[in-house]
């Protein structure tokens, strides 16, 4: 085989494996509900005193959250049980039918009721961005890779 044959077929099979790379990523890759990808926030994780997986409810005009699972919690004796009913002030759900939501929070007052951390401000950003996430298997993978202080 002549060397120039050798290169474009060596220039091909790069290309071809970096092509089905690319399309490994995007099989791979967290979706919401609308489509689109799913990103944690680091900095909203790593402000937030309570993590946990939530199944909201409304009651009198009222969201309230149940907590099927508590993923971190820095208020120790304050800290939600699984079952128990929390009142999150902030909380406005997508409309969307997800029943399970990953929540960073934060205590209010005294660990009664609590509010969503804000994504906090970073150079270009003005943060007070209020995110919540679906609790999905790979949003989960995400949230577990993230460092706790």
């Amino acid at each position: 085989m002549k060397p120039n044959r050798l290169k474009l077929l060596l220039a091909l099979t790069l290309f071809l494996s970096w092509i089905s790379y690319l399309g490994f990523l995007v099989i791979q890759t967290t979706r919401g509900i609308d489509g689109k990808p799913v990103r944690l926030s680091r900095p909203q994780f790593l402000t937030s005193q309570l993590d946990l997986i939530i199944e909201p409810h409304t009651q009198d005009s009222t969201v309230v959250a149940q907590v099927t699972e508590v993923l971190y919690s820095a208020l120790n004796d304050k800290t939600p049980k699984v079952g128990d009913i929390v009142t999150i002030n902030n909380l406005e759900l997508p409309e969307t039918q997800n029943k399970f939501w990953l929540a960073p929070l934060r205590s209010t007052d005294s660990g009664k009721s609590f509010e969503i951390v804000p994504i906090p401000p970073s150079p270009g950003f003005s943060g007070r961005t209020i995110k919540i996430y679906p609790a999905f298997d790979g949003v989960l993978l995400q949230y577990k890779k993230l460092p706790k202080p």
